[in-house]
């Protein structure tokens, strides 16, 4: 599934890495960037998470909300 700039992405409800639900839903009228990590121990999508982490309060700030996952187990 591919989708453009502006285009409603479907709805989904998932289980956080804290257990807690995570909903596409709860964003709506928010600006989010849902975001597609390799495994945990990416270096580079480390990186990344560590420069959103970084940047959260000035994000959430402009009504941002990120949401990333990534391809590893639960583990």
């Amino acid at each position: 599934m591919s989708l453009t700039p502006g285009s409603l992405a479907p709805s989904f409800d998932l289980r956080g890495i804290d257990g807690k639900t995570v909903r596409l839903s709860e964003s709506k009228g928010r600006y989010t960037l849902v975001s597609f990590n390799r495994f945990a121990a990416c270096p580079l999508c480390n990186l990344a998470v560590r420069e959103f982490s970084r940047k959260a309060p000035e994000l959430a700030a402009r009504n941002l909300r990120i949401i990333s996952f990534f391809e590893s187990s639960e583990e």
